[in-house]
């Protein structure tokens, strides 16, 4: 297993290529460790240059996947997995309900859960009435991003055992894009 550490937007991206051995599931925990200690406690597994190896994961791996994503967020962040294939997605679906640790298809996707709403910082401009065109563009992307986040998890997590607690998380979705939605209605027709 080869790994490498860039940052991308203060997140921590751990890249892994390469088959996974027993011994290498340590060496991640002692580089994921160092990564803590020094206050990035914000991380993401991609394991998009895994290509099929990462259907395969060992289960060692997975659960030391668990045990970092617990001391994250014990220190007020976490750790999400990027470039995960259909076959893990299932893996780690039926490894705890709900799924314990984030992951996510692309990297892109990945990144953006980590990063505020951009919705905040419009709705404050929104206020004061200095709209430009690019703020309208973030909104209406940030509505798009949001629209299709809550459509994949809402098919992902169609199986899931917790009906009530999956209610609760895709109200709040929904209540966020119906926000968005009236704000960027609400705007002079000049400023659109």
């Amino acid at each position: 297993m080869k790994i490498q550490l860039r940052s991308e937007k203060g997140v921590e991206v751990l890249e892994v290529e390469g088959p996974v051995a027993d011994f290498e599931a340590q060496i991640l925990r002692v580089g994921v460790t160092r990564l803590l200690r020094n206050g990035k406690n914000r991380i993401i597994l991609d394991l998009s240059k895994m290509l099929h190896q990462a259907s395969r994961l060992p289960d060692f791996f997975l659960t030391e996947l668990l045990a970092l994503d617990r001391m994250a967020r014990d220190l007020a962040g976490r750790i999400a997995l990027a470039g995960v294939p259909p076959l893990l997605h299932e893996r780690l679906a039926h490894l705890s309900k709900p799924p314990l640790i984030d992951a996510y298809t692309d990297l892109a996707e990945a990144i953006l859960s980590f990063l505020p709403p951009v919705a905040v910082t419009q709705r404050v401009e929104l206020r004061e009435g200095s709209v430009t065109p690019q703020d309208l563009q973030a909104l209406r992307d940030e509505i798009k991003m949001l629209h299709g986040l809550v459509h994949k998890w809402v098919i992902h997590r169609r199986a899931t055992t917790e009906p009530t607690a999956d209610r609760i998380k895709i109200h709040s979705l929904e209540k966020q894009i119906a926000d968005l939605v009236a704000q960027s209605k609400a705007l002079p027709k000049s400023q659109v």
